[in-house]
């Protein structure tokens, strides 16, 4: 059974529009929720802050808007790292003509109560755009995928130092955009955005040393998609989510993986959504007047093995999708 409460609404604290939702869960076992904020239209360029509204109640209730980072940045990468348990959250910058023009992170050490935010160096993939969604969280490294343009190139950044300086690997993906990242046994994987993902899947691949170099890219024939956004998070096993469609996205489907997404056993419908996106602790998906924060059993022995249905209408409202025991 699904549980839904609303997190962002379009004109909530004189907002026009939200968009690209991220959740992170604490240290202290609050939820962070992130969104751009987006003024005058819900078009990518409208974004000029991020966002963010913290629960203690496990998402039954939801603290004040207030913002974690801005003026004008787009696509917000969270994570809470295992060392002090800081939450970072990355972004891509823009000057006053709305152009990238590097990269920066906003620090929590409070719990989400306040914020600082300063400019960081991606090196070569600086003023790329990271995500959205969350980083992969490595013991004490922090993982982050970042793309320009659409389908050309992913580049990783790590951070060792709980996101104080980052380096940016050398090895590239080709192709490829928005990136899907999540731990995975003995390293991490990339799941990916692509133009050819309504007939041959989602791009794949995987790093065995902490995202200094990447496998070949190949695809998963299951993970039929439109041209969008995903989700990947690592609770028990994998856990996957996208609009499961070749054609629109709707049909918001998680699906699960106890082979660290080899192959995929079982699959849910959780909402007729738009556009998922990943987090460490959540599945958030970015959609059309509202983003909603719904839970439902992480027991993939209780899910019905969905077939969606392509010709489904999309809805207006957006999911932040927590999967709970």
């Amino acid at each position: 059974m699904t549980t839904t409460r609303g997190v962002f609404s379009n004109g909530l604290a004189n907002i026009t529009c939200y968009r690209i939702p991220v959740v992170v869960e604490t240290s202290l076992r609050s939820l962070l929720a992130f969104a751009e904020a987006r003024h005058g239209s819900c078009s990518d360029s409208a974004s000029r802050e991020i966002a963010v509204r913290r629960s203690t109640d496990a998402g039954r209730s939801w603290g004040p808007v207030v913002f974690a980072a801005g003026p004008l940045v787009q696509n917000p990468v969270a994570a809470t790292t295992t060392t002090s348990g800081r939450v970072v959250l990355v972004f891509a910058s823009k000057n006053a003509s709305g152009n990238l023009a590097g990269n920066g992170a906003a620090f929590s050490d409070d719990d989400g109560l306040s914020w600082t935010q300063r400019a960081v160096d991606f090196g070569v993939a600086s003023g790329w755009m990271p995500g959205p969604g969350a980083a992969a969280v490595l013991g004490d490294r922090i993982v982050v995928a970042s793309h320009r343009g659409q389908n050309q190139i992913d580049y990783s950044s790590y951070s060792d130092d709980d996101g104080e300086t980052w380096t940016t690997s050398p090895s590239f993906l080709e192709g490829v955009n928005e990136a899907a990242i999540a731990p995975i046994e003995g390293g991490v994987m990339l799941n990916m955005r692509n133009k050819n993902a309504p007939t041959e899947g989602r791009a794949i691949s995987r790093s065995r040393d902490g995202g200094e170099t990447w496998d070949p890219v190949t695809f998963d024939p299951t993970l039929v998609s439109p041209v969008c956004e995903a989700s990947l998070v690592r609770i028990n096993g994998s856990l996957f989510s996208n609009p499961a469609s070749a054609t629109a996205r709707v049909n918001l489907t998680v699906r699960r993986s106890d082979d660290d997404g080899v192959s995929w056993l079982a699959s849910t419908l959780v909402v007729d959504a738009d556009h998922p996106t990943a987090t460490r602790a959540s599945f958030p998906a970015a959609g059309k007047t509202s983003i909603d924060f719904a839970t439902f059993a992480l027991d993939a022995a209780s899910w019905p093995k969905h077939q969606p249905d392509s010709s489904s209408s999309s809805s207006s409202r957006d999911a932040l999708v927590v999967a709970v025991n």
